[in-house]
């Protein structure tokens, strides 16, 4: 039998951060950021703190973590700043490195030319190169064997399908779990991100007509398993280069269990126990909250996130710890606690509005009660409703233009908002039953959407609150 893998041996400022100001929610944003600007050391402060906070969660409860570190980069440039967090997490340049290129089509794999590809990817000089395309080798001690004492594994681009074929379910995907275990550090980019998530998109494989596949399909049967790396998640990649922003929206409809992470080209996380900064770039979370409603929340480089609790049943655990501080009560504010109600403190990272006069509120997330009674905790632009917010809708007879949904004296919306109305992807809900997501526009549902009522659920394109039809 002809051997297709290759194990080839190449030879070859400090950040202002209080760990204190960790918000240790699951399923929330870190309310503190770093400032990232201008720098190519790897944040030394953002390591400290994900070392030093104790996890919300148990090893168990957060899977194949363990005591390692993942860094998942969305393609494009890995930035001088990423390199040096995967060379110093994995303990220096003298360390053991591994590198998989096997989601590299065969024509891109030359090994005379991966030893100048790697020390211009990831500025390493020393690295072992796996790579195969038969899961006999993937399960042979002879090639699994450099793994066992890695200290950093690189898993790179390509299309993440081949990585299923070759690793799914071998001992090179078990090894690698147990490096991250042992506190090692896992980073991937592009399809080498994708497949560090438990749920796999874009994962259709190739073809004699097409030997990439087609990637522009998010959910392809047979290939939507990844190497769980990441517990409970789907990870999309090149988001804002290939206009992928609101890809994530429907596995996450489909599967709510799951966390979407969307990441940028050039960006990344740095992921440790049950928590993840980023570092250069934008991310967005997707992430079905209480009373079903899917929004996302963008975080820029110096924002971090407290993953999700899960339980044994895989579901997202929504419960809030108690609340001790006085930052968390301002970005939490007291609303009717209904069965429909949303803690807005995963809404938004912005500072809360100061002062009395909401017109006067810019670039802040605030409450205030209007003269109706109805009241909006989100965010402000030049005193108006602009981005990510929540309405606790106690009049029927709502705002002046404000079209309500539903019979019910109270209702609820979470969602999006533009120019003081409802308008983007949000989800109304009343305390009939009545509830509708979607996306909508002056403040009525328009577009695509889903309603639900007590004679049944109609979903398809709305116009001006009236549905039209599949």
């Amino acid at each position: 039998m002809k051997r297709l893998y290759v194990a080839l041996l190449l030879l070859g400022s400090s950040l202002s951060f209080d760990a204190s100001a960790w918000i240790l929610i699951p399923g929330s944003l870190i309310s503190a950021a770093i400032d990232a600007t201008g720098v190519n050391d790897c944040p030394k402060n953002i390591i400290a703190s994900l070392k030093e906070t104790d996890s919300l969660a148990t090893q168990d409860q957060l899977g194949g973590v363990g005591k390692g570190w993942l860094i998942i980069h969305g393609g494009g440039k890995i930035t001088q700043e990423q390199k040096n967090c995967f060379t110093t997490l994995a303990g220096g340049q003298g360390s053991s490195f591994i590198a998989i290129p096997t989601a590299l089509r065969d024509d891109e794999i030359n090994m005379s030319q991966l030893p100048r590809r790697y020390k211009k990817l990831i500025d390493v000089d020393n690295i072992t190169i796996l790579h195969t395309r038969n899961k006999e080798d993937s399960n042979s001690d002879s090639f699994v064997n450099p793994i066992k004492n890695a200290n950093g594994i690189f898993i790179d681009g390509g299309r993440q399908w081949r990585l299923v074929d070759s690793y799914l379910n071998t001992e090179v995907e078990k090894q690698i779990k147990a490096a991250l275990n042992r506190g090692a550090v896992v980073m991937g980019s592009s399809a080498g991100a994708s497949i560090q998530s438990s749920f796999l998109v874009r994962g259709m494989p190739g073809n004699s007509k097409n030997l990439d596949g087609d990637n522009t399909v998010m959910i392809f049967p047979g290939y939507t398993t990844g190497f769980g790396l990441l517990p409970n998640s789907a990870i999309d990649q090149h988001v804002d280069a290939r206009g992928r922003e609101g890809d994530l929206r429907q596995v996450i409809g489909q599967h709510p269990e799951l966390l979407g992470v969307g990441i940028d080209q050039d960006a990344a996380i740095i992921v440790h126990q049950n928590k993840f900064y980023v570092v250069g770039g934008s991310v967005t979370i997707w992430s079905m909250g209480a009373n079903s409603t899917l929004s996302p929340i963008k975080l820029n480089s110096g924002q971090g996130y407290v993953l999700p609790v899960y339980s044994n049943s895989s579901a997202i655990q929504t419960q809030r710890l108690p609340q001790q501080d006085a930052e968390k009560k301002a970005l939490s504010p007291n609303k009717p606690q209904t069965s429909a109600v949303v803690n807005a403190i995963d809404i938004s990272t912005l500072p809360p509005c100061q002062g009395g006069n909401f017109q006067q509120w810019n670039n802040c997330l605030g409450t205030h009660q209007y003269p109706n009674g109805n009241t909006y905790t989100g965010e402000y632009q030049h005193g108006k409703r602009v981005g990510n917010g929540f309405m606790d809708v106690t009049n029927k007879e709502c705002e002046i233009s404000y079209n309500c949904i539903g019979s019910s004296v109270h209702s609820q919306y979470r969602g999006s908002f533009k120019n003081d109305r409802i308008e983007g992807y949000g989800v109304w809900v009343s305390d009939d039953g009545e509830k509708y997501t979607g996306e909508f526009l002056m403040n009525l549902p328009n577009g695509k959407g889903s309603r639900v009522t007590p004679s049944g659920t109609v979903s398809g394109q709305f116009k001006d609150g009236k549905y039209l039809g599949p």
